[in-house]
């Protein structure tokens, strides 16, 4: 270390650095960007809220809807859902219509809105409730952070 300034203090707010890139907040400005180890944007400051990339892709909120998208700011899964947490093992939890469920890296919906609540213990246990009943038995055979654990019947 030298102790030499690599990026200048321009930023109201900035994320750690996650697959080469960091969200970050302009003094003055309410929308989120992209900059690299270099401190250049590489995606402009066009996002509602900050998010880290994840599987080379992050969720990201415009006038209330989320999305994905990818490392040149391209969205390539639509802003539709309410509610949108990063990819781990090729899925990502999302909220679509009231319902919770899982989206892969395409944006296919199989199985969505299969929940009504999703709370997210640790990175490593997920815990559902089904319709607002009873617990569904939980698969704990994909143990391993970052791995969220998936009911038995989605799977």
């Amino acid at each position: 270390m030298t102790g030499r300034m690599v990026i200048q203090p321009l930023f109201r707010f900035g994320a750690d650095f996650c697959e080469g890139l960091a969200c970050v907040q302009k003094i003055g400005d309410k929308h989120w960007g992209y900059i690299d180890k270099n401190g250049t944007f590489v995606i402009p400051p066009q996002f509602d809220q900050d998010s880290d990339f994840s599987q080379g892709l992050a969720p990201m909120r415009i006038e209330g809807k989320y999305g994905y998208i990818d490392k040149s700011g391209r969205y390539v899964i639509a802003t539709e859902f309410d509610d949108a947490f990063r990819f781990y093992e090729g899925l990502a939890a999302v909220n679509w219509k009231n319902k919770w469920g899982f989206i892969d890296k395409r944006g296919l919906k199989n199985n969505l809105a299969v929940w009504d609540l999703l709370h997210f213990l640790s990175k490593s246990m997920l815990h559902h409730q089904l319709n607002q009943s009873a617990q569904q038995p939980m698969d704990f055979s994909r143990q391993g952070p970052p791995a969220l654990m998936l009911p038995k019947f989605f799977l």
